[in-house]
């Protein structure tokens, strides 16, 4: 259905087309940038926007609808228009992305998937794997990992070990 949309919406009516979305009066802030790029024609800020609401809405189209003061309906039919995909699945893949570039720096995949918000590690190993053709844990780079192991390893070093009476070290 997506890529039977034209970037001019239509009415069921048979109204006028519209160029933009319609104006709220609680559109402030990044929704007023949103609608500046999108009357400018200009898809690159309109997506770097949405990428930077992205992880401010925890990848939520109902939150980004909110925050943008439109309807979840009509943000479907704005991504159908300009990105040619849902909303949800488009937040998701930004969400996968984030996950990538935070994988390089982080200690585990858990980390990672609970800051960006998946259920559980496993859920971001299978969505990940599924979108990049690899496994997550493939990105934490051995030294993180080796100093998350050195973190333990030395708490655990620092704890003194009870001895039976009369043994000897």
């Amino acid at each position: 259905m997506s890529d039977c949309i034209d970037s001019k919406f239509v009415p069921k009516d048979g109204g006028e087309f519209h160029d933009s979305p319609p104006e709220s009066d609680r559109a402030r802030g990044p929704a007023r940038t949103l609608r500046r790029a999108w009357m400018e024609k200009d898809p690159e800020t309109y997506a770097r926007m949405l990428r930077e609401l992205a992880p401010a809405t925890s990848y939520s189209s109902r939150a980004l609808a909110r925050m943008l003061g439109i309807t979840p309906r009509h943000l479907q039919r704005i991504f159908a228009a300009t990105l040619r995909r849902a909303p949800q699945a488009w937040l998701n893949e930004q969400r996968l992305i984030a996950a990538k570039q935070m994988l390089r720096t982080a200690g585990t995949v858990k980390e990672v998937a609970y800051s960006l918000g998946f259920h559980s590690a496993s859920q971001l190993s299978r969505d990940f794997k599924g979108y990049f053709g690899i496994a997550p844990s493939s990105l934490i780079e051995p030294q993180a990992r080796g100093a998350l192991l050195k973190d333990t390893s030395s708490a655990s070093s620092s704890v003194e070990v009870a001895r039976p009476v009369g043994e000897s070290s």
